[in-house]
C-alpha cells in the first residue's frame, strides 16, 4: 500500500462582487451537499442530482477499478474522504474564503503503489456561475454545462 504525500489543487470560484464567508459541505454518503459562497448564499449544488462527489481509480492491470470514497469528514480546514473500511483515505486542506473553495491535496493513503492511481471530484450547481480553476500542473479541471470536475492525477 502507498502512503505518500502530494501537492495538488482546485479552486471552486463564483465571479462577481465582494461577499464574506463560503462553505462547501458533503452529504452522509460523501456526495456534494452544499456549495454557497457568501454567509447567506445559496446553495449552488443541484439538490436533485449533486455529482459523484470523489472517486479513485485505479489501474489494475487488466482494467480499471474505481473506488467511490463515500464518508467525508470536515474538521476546520481540514477534509477527509475515505472509502470503504477507511482506505484509500486521502487527506485535503480546505480553504473557504469570500468567493471561493480551495481544496488542496496534502496525502494520500491506501492506494496501490504503482497503480498510476487518480482521484476524480465532480459537482453538478445550479448554475453556470461558478468556475473551477487548477491551482498546479497536477491538477486538470473541467466544466461541461454545470457539471464541474477536478482530477488529481499520478498519486
Amino acid at each position: 500500500m502507498k502512503q505518500s504525500i502530494a501537492v495538488a489543487a482546485a479552486l471552486l470560484l463564483l465571479q462577481g462582487g465582494a461577499l464574506h464567508g463560503s462553505e462547501l459541505r458533503f452529504a452522509a454518503d460523501g456526495r456534494p451537499a452544499e456549495l454557497r459562497f457568501g454567509a447567506d448564499g445559496e446553495n449552488r449544488v443541484d439538490a436533485a442530482k449533486p455529482g459523484n462527489g470523489f472517486v479513485a481509480k485505479v489501474f489494475t492491470g487488466a482494467g480499471t477499478a474505481e473506488i467511490r470514497l463515500d464518508s467525508v469528514v470536515l474538521r476546520d480546514d481540514t477534509l477527509i474522504a475515505s472509502g470503504p473500511r477507511n482506505s484509500p483515505r486521502l487527506t485535503f486542506a480546505l480553504t473557504q474564503n469570500d468567493r471561493y473553495v480551495a481544496v488542496s491535496l496534502k496525502r494520500v493513503e491506501g492506494l496501490p503503489a504503482a497503480s498510476l492511481a487518480a482521484v476524480h471530484f465532480d459537482v453538478v450547481t445550479t448554475g453556470t456561475d461558478v468556475r473551477v480553476i487548477p491551482l498546479d500542473f497536477m491538477t486538470r479541471v473541467d466544466r461541461r454545462d454545470r457539471t464541474l470536475q477536478v482530477q488529481f492525477n499520478h498519486l
